[in-house]
């Protein structure tokens, strides 16, 4: 796809160029330079706002810092990761979103209490692990309690 809109841009460049509108593609490029940007900064999933409240809402009543089922606390960067549940970049590795889909039209094996994540929820997850699972050092969930 990038490569399609770029080799565009480079067509319409060339002809604003032939007839003499240096201006014109001058702001094209510019245009273009700056929309990839903006294309690339909205890739990234934050994880402060899409997935914090995920895991708030569907995870920490079993699996926080005080509670831990199954020995499993997603309250913290370092927990998920003793867990082994996600594989960073690796979606398809990562026992978390084995847990939290449906299979066949089944009920998620979790939460299990509880509403279970949507479609939505579900892909944002698998999204933000695809991106390399990254959570920021200094944040704990749930955040309310991290800044007591």
């Amino acid at each position: 796809m990038a490569c399609v809109f770029s080799r565009l841009l480079l067509l319409r460049l060339v002809l604003h160029l032939r007839q003499g509108g240096f201006l014109g593609a001058a702001l094209l490029v510019l245009w273009g330079s700056t929309s990839s940007q903006v294309r690339g900064a909205e890739a990234t999933l934050d994880f402060v706002a899409a997935i914090a409240p995920l895991l708030e809402k569907h995870c920490l009543r079993c699996h926080s810092q005080q509670l831990a089922k199954g020995t499993l606390s997603l309250a913290t960067k370092r927990g998920l990761a003793e867990s082994g549940h996600v594989v960073a970049g690796e979606p398809g590795e990562s026992y978390l979103l084995d847990v939290v889909r449906s299979v066949d039209g089944e009920t998620p094996q979790m939460p299990k209490d509880g509403t279970p994540l949507t479609v939505t929820e579900q892909d944002r997850l698998r999204r933000w692990i695809a991106e390399g699972a990254n959570w920021p050092e200094k944040v704990s969930l749930p955040r309310f309690w991290a800044a007591a």
